[in-house]
């Protein structure tokens, strides 16, 4: 069992869980909990190192020894050690290190999402759990985004990660991408109401943080803009709940 947080191991998952510049280096991050793992499982992605608790139930120990056989180096550490490299204020009593996935989008995509300086991990997450639900084919980060394997983000996506191709690229590199893929910006009080459009082509949705606002590359690259009526007296939506209004609707349309 490991009970120091000076062992080797125990520094490369803190480092992955605290440091973006890590995460990149390395190309891994951390997912913590049975159910994520699990996830890990069915995806076929690589997971390099697993840590433990005593306190495996038999369903975990299962995806513990799965893992294991798949080629995971497994470890048990204390409670202490767990707490230290755990990203959550209760930890799970497991997690692993996995590579980052490198998912590529089809060459023409059908539902494209761009998101431009989220800065926030929690919204990040969710946008792209939402954007997996709608079926979306791929997210670009756009330069100024959080990034995509933070723990906040990874906890929040619910496993979209293993999933969904997410990618960070300059703005020459989106345009590029997403030829003759007709791109909605999203912005309040402005242009067309979002159930108006037609979604059912090749499209995609621009969307920006909430105090940031649009960079003039991602507006230039945008056909029009839509944007979700309200009640007058608010002003704005979450970018998440915004995401997740517009994009079920054009995943309705092309259902129809």
């Amino acid at each position: 069992m490991i009970s120091s947080t000076t062992n080797s191991k125990i520094k490369q998952v803190r480092a992955l869980q605290t440091q973006r510049r890590a995460r990149e280096a390395e190309h891994l991050f951390v997912l913590e909990g049975q159910r994520l793992l699990e996830e890990v499982l069915r995806a076929g992605v690589p997971a390099q190192l697993v840590l433990h608790t005593g306190r495996l139930n038999p369903p975990g120990r299962s995806v513990v020894n799965r893992l294991a056989r798949a080629g995971a180096i497994v470890e048990e550490v204390s409670e202490p050690v767990m707490n230290a490299c755990s990203a959550t204020e209760h930890n799970p009593g497991l997690l692993a290190v996995v590579a980052q996935p490198q998912l590529k989008p089809p060459a023409a995509v059908a539902l494209a999402l761009v998101l431009d300086g989220i800065a926030e991990p929690g919204n990040l997450g969710a946008l792209l759990r939402t954007a997996e639900a709608a079926g979306v084919q791929a997210v670009w980060l756009a330069p100024g985004s959080v990034d995509a394997f933070n723990p906040k983000v990874v906890r929040a996506a619910a496993g979209a990660h293993l999933r969904l191709p997410v990618i960070g690229a300059s703005w020459e590199q989106i345009t590029a991408a997403l030829q003759g893929c007709r791109l909605w910006r999203a912005a309040a009080g402005s242009g067309q109401a979002y159930n108006a459009v037609d979604w059912r082509g090749r499209c995609g949705l621009l969307l920006s943080g909430e105090t940031r606002g649009f960079d003039a590359r991602g507006v230039k690259l945008a056909a029009g803009t839509v944007h979700v009526p309200m009640a007058s007296a608010v002003e704005s939506l979450n970018v998440a709940v915004a995401a997740g209004v517009i994009l079920l609707e054009a995943a309705r349309q092309r259902r129809a």
